[in-house]
């Protein structure tokens, strides 16, 4: 099944705005096989869409209506109560500003053995439109924070000012060792900056996956990590 939000009515290069409540009744999800609920907006062709003080429940991808992109998709002020996760190939740009993100693992028991991150996208390089998502202002009361796999893709990626509360589910397949802020994998050839944010608990803030490349600029600064916290390197599981 699938949810459709928007106005196709929107002129080209108009602001849709979204909020309200969407829940998609889905908790148990696989980024590759068992396809999270996909969210379809309607929406003119090149649309800024904006969805603002929303609550957002379930397993989620988001994408444009087919023959369409999105130039700007913005959560802002929206309370996050599960993943959104996929292939964001049809959208251009992606922020979340000022979000509020609440996880826990025991509802996603069959998601990647408990490696439910709350936004895990797979950017690729070869026939994607994504040129960078960005994350600044928003809180993470999670047992996992932000997954990124760029596959040779030039998107720019930016994570600043953003708080990390980060502990281990219940989960009963959750792992101490993947309670991290940031998962970085594959090849990133534009610029990645993880600046000024705060981890107050967990295990890792940036876990650099295995083999993970940085082609362009990768910039690593002014962060508050409290102490008996890796700050950066590769998996520790």
């Amino acid at each position: 099944g699938k949810l459709i939000v928007g106005d196709e009515t929107t002129a080209v290069s108009d602001t849709l705005h979204i909020s309200g409540s969407i829940d998609t009744g889905k908790t148990e999800c696989d980024i590759d096989t068992n396809y999270p609920i996909p969210v379809v907006v309607k929406s003119a062709d090149r649309a800024t869409v904006v969805i603002e003080n929303a609550v957002l429940n379930g397993a989620y991808s988001i994408a444009p209506e087919a023959g369409k992109t999105i130039e700007n998709l913005i959560f802002r002020n929206c309370k996050i109560n599960g993943v959104w996760l996929g292939y964001p190939d049809k959208i251009k740009n992606i922020t979340y500003d000022g979000c509020t993100f609440n996880q826990d693992g025991l509802d996603f028991e069959n998601f990647y053995t408990a490696n439910a991150f709350p936004v895990w996208y797979k950017i690729n390089g070869n026939v994607g439109l994504t040129k960078n998502i960005t994350f600044t202002n928003n809180t993470f009361n999670t047992n996992r924070g932000i997954h990124i796999e760029s596959r040779e893709s030039d998107v720019n990626l930016t994570i600043e000012n953003n708080t990390f509360n980060m502990q281990k589910s219940s989960a009963s397949n959750d792992v101490e060792e993947k309670v991290a802020a940031v998962q970085l994998v594959n090849t990133f050839n534009g610029a990645v900056n993880i600046k000024n944010n705060e981890m107050t608990s967990g295990y890792q803030f940036i876990i650099e996956y295995n083999g993970v490349a940085f082609n362009g600029s990768y910039v690593v600064e002014n962060n508050d990590i409290a102490t008996g916290i890796i700050v950066q390197g590769p998996k520790d599981w």
